[in-house]
């Protein structure tokens, strides 16, 4: 074997060691600290996701608790003040509040007014294109008592949609 052979085995024979040790420390000590900080903002990312649908349920929880027990509210869904929905649900009330949709339902179950945020006029339409279903709708109205109240999400033709259901009484 020649000098060049055999510096040629024993640079091939370092380089395998280097990579192997490179390797080795790639593999269990690089790569799980970069999984620990992955796992961290993943943690973080979906604590922060979590906040704020907490934050959407208290807000429109907060709007459905002033609105359920307000007298105009229940003489609306009775019949008995229809101008409750042009001076109380107009275009500019719904984008204050931050709302997207508004229902307003009866004891059994009929919409009596449903609003979608921008568009007062071809409700609907609009209203199809959500596509509701029935045992959605239903569910809504499943209140035991007078304090009830119902938040969740619904999933709609649109996409997922934050609610919040509360009877409606008269004070």
């Amino acid at each position: 074997m020649t000098i060049q052979q055999k510096v040629s085995a024993v640079m091939a024979i370092v380089m395998l060691l280097f990579g192997g040790m490179g390797n080795g420390v790639l593999q269990f000590q690089i790569m799980p600290a970069f999984a620990t900080l992955e796992d961290a903002a993943t943690e973080a990312d979906l604590t922060r996701a979590e906040n704020a649908l907490l934050h959407e349920y208290e807000n429109i929880s907060r709007l459905t608790g002033d609105w359920a027990p307000w007298d105009d509210s229940y003489y609306f869904v009775q019949g008995k003040n229809d101008a409750f929905k042009e001076t109380n649900l107009d275009a500019e009330t719904m984008s204050n509040l931050v709302l997207d949709v508004v229902l307003f339902l009866d004891n059994s179950g009929s919409v009596v007014l449903g609003r979608i945020a921008g568009e007062i006029e071809g409700v609907q339409r609009k209203f199809r294109e959500l596509e509701f279903s029935a045992s959605d709708l239903a569910s809504l109205l499943e209140h035991d008592y007078t304090q009830s109240l119902i938040d969740g999400m619904v999933k709609t033709a649109q996409g997922l949609l934050v609610f919040s259901s509360r009877p409606i009484v008269t004070g």
